[in-house]
């Protein structure tokens, strides 16, 4: 036994969300421009703010808001809802602060709640079922990220 009585033979693996839909992200960027919060955990704030040459105050006084619940703080959106890190380009949707892109992001469509996303998702139906983090079940199988 192992110290706080769990065996050695027990082992803790991560979590593994897998979602019946299949989905590929194909750049649409309609994710992007959904109104509703896109939630900011803690150590999301320092990349995201060294990406744009920032330090952390000015990040949060200046792109972020508390959300509604007061329990956290959310990226600040356009007039229409959409992302402030959004660009158009002629091979799709660019999202600005990709290297640091927040969790909930990446982990699209996994816990976002937008009834009838799939109708305006054009990567909804498309390729493997997916996971947290923004990998597919049948790429993280094979030892790969989606």
């Amino acid at each position: 036994m192992e110290s706080g009585g769990v065996p050695e033979s027990i082992r803790v693996l991560p979590l593994c969300v897998v979602m019946n839909a299949d989905f590929e992200c194909r750049r649409c960027g309609n994710c992007c421009r959904w109104p509703g919060y896109v939630r900011l955990e803690s150590d999301e704030i320092a990349p995201i703010a060294g990406l744009l040459g920032v330090d952390e105050a000015e990040f949060i006084a200046e792109q972020t808001r508390l959300t509604g619940d007061r329990r956290g703080l959310s990226l600040l959106e356009n007039a229409d809802g959409s992302c402030p890190f959004l660009s158009a380009a002629a091979e799709g949707a660019i999202c600005r602060i990709q290297a640091a892109k927040p969790r909930q992001c990446r982990n699209f469509p996994l816990g976002w709640n937008f009834p009838g996303w799939e109708a305006e998702c054009a990567g909804a139906g498309k390729g493997n079922a997916v996971e947290a983090d923004g990998g597919s079940a049948a790429s993280t199988a094979n030892g790969k990220k989606g």
